[in-house]
């Protein structure tokens, strides 16, 4: 995404959008961050996400998927010390 390769996405709406916006590098490369190292899901795993559900925005689902994640014991923080 930060060498702007479109062809990671699978459609061609999402290759447009990706392409027309600066913001994407930065947000992707926070949330990969947070998920590998914060959480210490492994790199394999594959996530899939959307900005829209039935028109409803789904920004404000990141923090509850690790909740939920973390409550069933499907990623554990990494300890640092």
């Amino acid at each position: 995404v930060c060498k702007h390769d479109v062809a990671l996405f699978a459609s061609k709406e999402q290759q447009e959008e990706v392409g027309a916006e600066n913001h994407y590098c930065l947000d992707l490369s926070f949330q990969y961050a947070l998920l590998k190292d914060g959480v210490g899901m492994p790199e394999n795993r594959v996530v899939r996400s959307t900005r829209k559900i039935n028109d409803a925005e789904t920004g404000w689902c990141l923090g509850a998927s690790l909740a939920v994640l973390d409550q069933n014991r499907y990623c554990k923080p990494k300890s640092f010390f």
